[in-house]
């Protein structure tokens, strides 16, 4: 399918805009935690640093060792994988062991990576190190070279950041810190979960409170217990119970176990007043809100495929809770924004009156959407058809990021052609984006209407006069709600993606590579025209933005 048209100058400047911008923030010094070291400090100490699976490179134990020097035995056994020949999904977070040493001022473990064609210390250091390094410390740690004529096959020294403990800290029993790597949607409580530590002990040891400031910076993990250090290889069995495991990685496949007293006490016993949608109730437990659904027997499939699935427009299973003879329940995050059904089709009051979603909103959550249905379909091992995307099973987060939840219909797909089935409902949900509309409902006339009919109608228009007729039906057909204000040729490309979608022959459907590249195409096309919005610092910060610099359709 051919890309949605565009600038060709458009792209190019906004990702080199965006790669100087990142680079800038994610590159800057460490923030919070304290890496230095002295001569009265202990002068080295085995520890781990924390390493998420990732394509094209590193989806497999082989390589991801190779690039830490360590044996794939350490790997597999901190981890609790099976062998290293089970494949990783990605995003699965692994445990790698590496030796941390005091240079006389710093603790840094030292890594050798051979430069290959296109790397940079920066590139190097933010995607195959995944920030655990930055590089600023890499080019100080490599007087001798040259960071712009690094040539192929060039032995560069890249210090991961890590710690050991004081004597103090070892008195008390903190044996080891693990270097970890801050994610964009990371809560205290769940990281303290993932690593059996206190929440109290991730802040005090860095230094934050809020720690969306240290969001792609390494940071201290000081876990309860230290590791079986009985002569054998490291290993977790100390350190991280079993119903901790799956917080690391849900492929594991042992979910965190909530006691369901604390649930029923949690939601008073099921009740009305917490109730946020169908069998889904809000519950705050040990200070942490989360969501409950009530499962059947027969909802195992869903919690099985959950488990092996990790990807941030998911919602993450955090565990489960059942009785022998009792109920059973599945705990979920809490996504605080609620439904993408609630912002569409039922107007949200507050102090400075009607909240809508804008059109640079409504195409980041597009894209939020087709980003996780494409790794459900071309990342999960099998591959994932969900069955029931719609805008009731899309929630948003108190940034308005997206996330698919309600996996009670998902399966393995037998076959490629029953992934097209989420790519029609995908269609649809783009309509309603654009619409404002639900996906069926009763016209004027008494008839029953469907956007995915209706839209055909608006877009097959032949005339004569360069496409204006169409644009004005279009612009017609729009959401009122936002008042005109969005680019028509956006609105008519994200309309043609969605007619594409939604072809009746499954068969002539684009894959969710296409509407990724597509949306991704546009997105980046609008946020450009919208000044100042796409890299707003002040927006960046906000737990909810609403209010863009809008462009008029034109």
């Amino acid at each position: 399918m051919a890309a949605l048209p565009f600038s060709s100058k458009t792209l190019p400047f906004l990702l080199f805009t965006f790669f100087s911008c990142a680079q800038v923030l994610a590159q800057s010094p460490g923030k919070g935690a304290n890496y230095s070291c002295s001569s009265d400090s202990l002068q080295s100490c085995d520890t781990y640093v924390a390493y998420f699976a990732q394509p094209p490179d590193f989806m497999d134990v082989g390589n991801i060792s190779d690039l830490f020097h360590v044996s794939r035995r350490s790997i597999i056994q901190a981890s609790n994988l099976t062998s290293e020949y089970n494949g990783l999904v990605q995003g699965q977070l692994l445990l790698v062991p590496i030796k941390c040493g005091c240079n006389g001022t710093s603790y840094f473990s030292n890594v050798t990576y051979e430069i290959m064609k296109g790397d940079s210390y920066y590139l190097v250091s933010t995607h195959a190190f995944e920030n655990l390094t930055n590089w600023q410390t890499v080019e100080a740690a490599n007087p001798s070279l040259n960071p712009n004529t690094l040539k192929v096959g060039t032995r560069v020294v890249f210090p991961l950041f890590c710690r050991c403990p004081s004597k103090a800290q070892s008195e008390a029993g903190l044996n080891l810190f693990i270097t970890y790597v801050w994610q964009t949607n990371d809560q205290v409580s769940t990281v303290a979960s993932k690593f059996n530590a206190t929440p109290g002990a991730i802040i005090a040891e860095n230094n934050q409170n809020n720690f969306t400031s240290v969001i792609d910076h390494p940071v201290l993990i000081p876990p309860k217990k230290a590791l079986d250090r009985n002569g054998s290889p490291l290993e977790t069995s100390d350190l991280i119970p079993d119903k901790l495991l799956s917080g690391v990685s849900g492929y594991l496949g042992k979910p965190i176990m909530y006691d369901v007293r604390a649930i029923m006490e949690a939601t008073a016993d099921l009740s009305e007043h917490w109730k946020i949608g169908k069998s889904v109730f809000q519950a705050n437990i040990n200070g942490e809100i989360l969501a409950i659904k009530k499962i059947k027997d027969e909802s195992s499939e869903e919690m099985k495929i959950l488990q092996r699935l990790y990807h941030a427009n998911l919602v993450k299973l955090m565990g489960v809770a059942s009785d022998i003879d009792g109920p059973r329940f599945l705990v979920y995050e809490y996504v605080h924004n609620g439904s993408l059904k609630k912002w569409l089709h039922k107007q949200c009051t507050s102090s400075s009156g009607s909240i809508v979603l804008m059109w640079i909103q409504r195409l980041r959550i597009a894209l939020d959407v087709a980003n996780g249905l494409q790794y459900l379909h071309e990342h999960a091992q099998p591959s994932i058809v969900h069955g029931d995307i719609r805008t009731s099973n899309i929630v948003l987060d108190s940034r308005f990021k997206a996330k698919i939840s309600n996996f009670s219909m998902a399966k393995p797909a037998a076959s490629p052609a029953e992934l097209k089935v989420d790519i029609f409902a995908f269609g649809v949900l783009l309509l309603e984006l654009l619409s404002g509309k639900k996906a069926m409902g009763m016209k004027e006339s008494g008839k029953i209407g469907m956007l995915w009919r209706e839209i055909r109608e608006v877009l097959d228009d032949d005339d004569d006069d360069g496409g204006g007729k169409r644009e004005e039906k279009l612009r017609k057909w729009m959401d009122p709600n936002m008042d005109g204000f969005f680019p028509m040729d956006g609105a008519l490309s994200l309309a043609c993606l969605a007619r594409t979608c939604t072809i009746e022959a499954p068969s002539l459907r684009p894959s969710m590579a296409e509407i990724v590249f597509n949306l991704s195409v546009l997105t980046h096309s609008c946020a450009e025209n919208l000044e100042g919005s796409w890299a707003s610092p002040r927006l960046e910060s906000e737990e909810a933005v609403q209010i863009i610099n809008p462009v008029k359709a034109r």
